[in-house]
């Protein structure tokens, strides 16, 4: 009937669904797909929130027959997930700086388990158990004192444990008690032996290891006790032919029923790593097995950063591999994805559970999102990818970690959930407050500037969406024309939708309810007939600002630009919350890995990533090279070369991130001066700054004046925002391939985008420049396609623009 459609409909991936009365009180989640804990309690707030009238009708609207009916149905995952996300991490364990072990018992355990109450009381996370087979889990974390661990190199047990008896079919029916056991390791393995593969043992790390053990009652001398909560009876444990798991940042004790686990997390806590013979297993299965989930696995590893944050009122958040918990993985924010988090383990050989992996599941879905941009086509990032992030434990996976996650509060809805679909009168009005709500998040919450938040936005290049409300439900929509290439042909979709003052768009063209999307207008229908188009509002309200409007510019017509950006950004992003606790990995295997590695942590990165925010005073400060080899130095003592006939030295010249950028064309890889002038061939002008980066340009060169510090250009390190500029001699064209550089009344990217004001207002079709005002953009895959067929290249259009280009140029065709 009525209920069950709505069941089938809307609760597609659930095998069950609720009705939330006034009376109900609990709910029973055992039987759902995901093995959801037990029996919940359901109090006054969330039952407020649960409960909703039903649009059935008859008797099977509800437990009273039509019309006195009470409610209508919640999908049980749902439900989980709300019930779940009133949890918090208890505040005795918050500090950013502390090292934390928890130890999780479940499975059973209040019919033979007792804890502490007291432990109970200020130090754990409890699901509420019951069901049919008495299903909870509890957590208690206790403070590591790294510090007298480190100075007395012993091992401490923490914690007063947790009491299991009464099983009398098991181990004779002896009781014992399971703790977690810490100690501080110097010369722990980098590196550790995995699918038949030795690795060198000589890299090693600090860190903080545990181990998960079980002492009997009353077996050899006494080295603990427990007070049992119910009898008042004081139970002595000693440690012969005690059970415990292996030494590790995560530990189980082996055979348990109830389960019994440790979990380290916190500053001094640095996982094991893959070499590279291991890293490349690891590609090869996500190539094999992950093919068409690459889109998926990109805002995987996005979403399970995301949920840092600089505010010290919450926990830190950042990569730590809470997507593997089902209340987190499920959540409204990460819709759809829950299928390909269950497709990873087995993808790289770790067999069902991803705890079968040595290494953390936090680094592989970094390394797993960096793969797939690699493999759209995108800017190549694999090997920029650090490792060292630990799994955190649950208490620091609970509701209360995605918070500040901007789709758990709103997010792409913001403006939808404030002002409406129409915004009151336009909307305008909607894009406004969306605009705000994500500026405030990637600027407050992650502290990046906008060219750098913009840029990340740009992942929707691939991929779309699906799950929208109303009648939209089951309908894939795609970003873009080409949603399998990590091109910027979505950057391009919202300049033109700029130009044409939004007649490109509209907002509810086919009426499908209360809408926080835009599809096509009018005319502007996709190119490719397998699916439609879409833009979220908080793509289209970059437009509405003149900060993003110029980087969104910027974007559309430098691809070169926006993957540079985009890999600054997503390996930012990925370390969050990481500081220190990162190991830079080889590329190739070398003969001998330096026992040195271990000191990595703590040591400042020699890496080409810059840091965060992105002013001239935030670059890191590396003094620039003076290579005595060179013949001749002019008078600030950088070295000087011979005149070169392809190129002129014009002099060094003071910059500024983009959108201010004097030359504004990046191109990629870093090199010599000799690369940049081949690299520049269509531009008047290059240069080269910072650690060999280079960039083109027609004008401009000199709008921030010489630097007065002189530059070395011919050196690995030119100068810190700093452009040693030639005029490329082998430049024979107009000035037409270069972006026009962004007026003086345009603000400055690094000015934050949440304290701007109201975005500008978008002119009308009739007032607004026509799309053949914009500069002229790179050529687009479709253009690129078009020459296939007059060239001898096999390269296929599906390659990806990178491919077909770099075919066409060696073929002369373009």
């Amino acid at each position: 009937g009525c209920a069950g459609d709505h069941c089938r409909n809307v609760c597609p991936y659930d095998t069950m669904c609720f009705r939330i009365d006034e009376d109900t009180t609990e709910v029973d989640l055992t039987a759902t797909h995901n093995a959801l804990a037990g029996v919940f309690a359901v109090t006054d707030e969330m039952r407020a929130h649960l409960m909703r009238p039903s649009t059935c009708g008859g008797t099977d609207a509800g437990k009273i027959p039509f019309p006195d009916y009470k409610s209508g149905m919640r999908c049980a995952g749902y439900i989980h997930r709300y019930v779940t996300g009133f949890q918090r991490t208890p505040d005795a364990l918050r500090g950013r700086d502390l090292d934390v072990v928890e130890l999780e018992i479940n499975n059973n355990w209040e019919k033979y388990v007792r804890v502490d109450p007291h432990e109970l009381e200020t130090l754990s996370l409890a699901q509420e158990g019951g069901g049919t087979y008495g299903v909870r889990k509890i957590s208690i974390g206790s403070v590591v004192p790294t510090s007298d661990l480190k100075v007395t190199g012993t091992s401490k047990i923490l914690g007063k444990g947790a009491y299991a008896y009464g099983l009398t079919n098991w181990h004779w029916g002896i009781a014992g008690l399971v703790n977690c056991e810490v100690r501080y390791d110097t010369d722990a393995p980098l590196h550790t032996p995995w699918w038949g593969i030795e690795v060198d043992t000589a890299p090693t790390r600090e860190t903080l290891l545990t181990r998960a053990c079980i002492r009997w009652r009353d077996k050899g001398p006494t080295v603990l006790t427990f007070v049992d909560p119910d009898t008042g009876e004081t139970v002595e444990f000693g440690e012969k032919d005690m059970w415990c798991g292996e030494w590790g940042v995560a530990s189980s004790v082996p055979y348990l029923p109830f389960g019994g686990r440790c979990t380290l997390i916190g500053p001094n806590v640095r996982e094991v790593i893959p070499d590279a013979e291991q890293r490349q297993l690891i590609k090869d299965g996500l190539k094999k097995n992950l093919r068409s989930a690459l889109a998926d696995l990109l805002r995987i590893a996005f979403h399970d950063a995301a949920t840092y944050t600089i505010d010290t009122a919450y926990t830190r958040g950042g990569s730590l591999g809470c997507m593997r918990f089902e209340h987190i993985h499920g959540g409204a924010g990460n819709a759809g994805i829950q299928f390909t988090i269950d497709r990873i383990s087995p993808a790289v050989n770790c067999g069902t559970m991803f705890g079968n992996c040595p290494w953390s599941m936090a680094d592989m879905l970094q390394f797993a999102g960096a793969y797939a941009v690699q493999e759209m086509d995108g800017p190549d990032m694999m090997d920029k990818i650090r490792w060292g992030r630990t799994d955190a434990p649950y208490m620091f996976c609970t509701g209360e970690s995605q918070l500040l996650q901007p789709d758990f509060n709103g997010g792409h809805k913001a403006g939808l959930m404030e002002v409406g679909s129409s915004g009151g009168t336009s909307p305008l009005a909607r894009l406004e407050v969306t605009l705000g709500a994500a500026a405030t998040y990637f600027e407050g919450t992650l502290g990046l500037a906008p060219e750098l938040w913009v840029a990340l936005l740009g992942a929707h290049t691939v991929g779309g969406a699906r799950g929208l409300n109303g009648p939209a439900r089951n309908q894939k929509f795609m970003f873009d024309d080409t949603p399998e290439i990590f091109d910027n042909e979505y950057y391009q979709r919202l300049l033109l939708a700029s130009a044409s003052g939004l007649s490109t768009l509209c907002p509810q063209m086919r009426n499908l309810a209360e809408a926080h999307w835009w599809e096509p207008g009018k005319g502007w229908k996709s190119n490719n007939n397998n699916h439609w188009l879409i833009l979220l509002d908080t793509d289209v309200s970059m437009i509405t600002n003149s900060t993003t409007l110029e980087l969104v510019k910027l974007y559309a017509t430098d691809l070169d630009a926006f993957h540079s950006r985009f890999e600054q950004v997503y390996v930012i992003v990925s370390e969050l919350g990481h500081d220190g606790n990162l190991f830079d990995v080889p590329n190739t295997p070398p003969p001998s890995l330096s026992p040195s590695v271990s000191s990595s942590p703590s040591t400042p990165r020699p890496s080409s990533v810059p840091t965060r925010t992105t002013g001239p005073s935030d670059r890191p400060s590396v003094s620039p090279s003076k290579s005595p080899s060179s013949p001749t130095a002019d008078p600030t003592g950088f070295p000087t070369r011979a005149p070169n006939e392809n190129y002129t030295y014009l002099g060094c010249y003071k910059d500024k991130a983009a959108p201010d950028r004097a030359l504004p064309h990046h191109r990629t890889p870093n090199g010599g001066v000799e690369d940049c002038s081949k690299m520049c061939i269509d531009f008047k002008y290059f240069g080269r700054q910072y650690i060999g980066e280079c960039w083109c340009g027609n004008t401009g060169y000199d709008r921030h004046g010489e630097a007065p510090g002189g530059c070395d250009c011919h050196g690995d390190m030119v100068g810190d925002w700093t452009n040693c500029v030639h005029e490329n001699n082998l430049f024979g064209g107009t000035d037409g391939p270069s972006v026009s550089s962004p007026t003086s009344d345009v603000p400055s990217s690094s000015s934050s985008v949440a304290s701007s004001g109201a975005p500008s207002s978008i002119p009308s079709a009739e007032t607004s420049s026509s799309p053949t005002d914009l500069p002229s953009p790179v050529p687009s895959l479709k253009d690129l396609c078009a020459n296939l067929k007059k060239s001898k290249c096999k390269t296929k259009c599906v390659w990806g623009p990178k491919k077909v280009k770099a075919c066409l140029v060696k073929k002369a065709k373009i």
